[in-house]
């Protein structure tokens, strides 16, 4: 999949100000953005980084405005702002070695 550079540093400085929205809230994302987290470094780890743009767009999405809670309340939350820190940075780092 061809990105620009551009569309590359787009998308993990959206990553990295969603994380920031979350300190700023301090709290850890919730079962909903975890899951738009998890999309996000998957498809900038496929080099789809518009997507994962989008998908960092629908993270902010209020808990109110959500059309489909798919996740279970009773699970435990398996991401913390530290791990979706250290993912960026892995992949940042393999990526600087390509």
């Amino acid at each position: 999949m061809d990105s620009s550079p551009a569309e590359k540093d787009a998308a993990h400085e959206a990553f990295d100000e969603t994380l920031s929205h979350l300190d700023k809230a301090n709290r850890e994302p919730d079962r909903w953005e975890e899951s738009c987290f998890a999309r996000a470094i998957t498809a900038m780890a496929c080099g789809m980084y518009r997507l994962a743009t989008v998908e960092l767009q629908v993270c902010k999405i209020a808990p109110g405005n959500r059309l489909l809670e798919s996740y279970r309340h009773d699970w435990p939350l398996k991401f913390t702002k530290k791990n979706l820190r250290d993912a960026l940075a892995s992949l940042k780092s393999l990526q600087t070695k390509e």
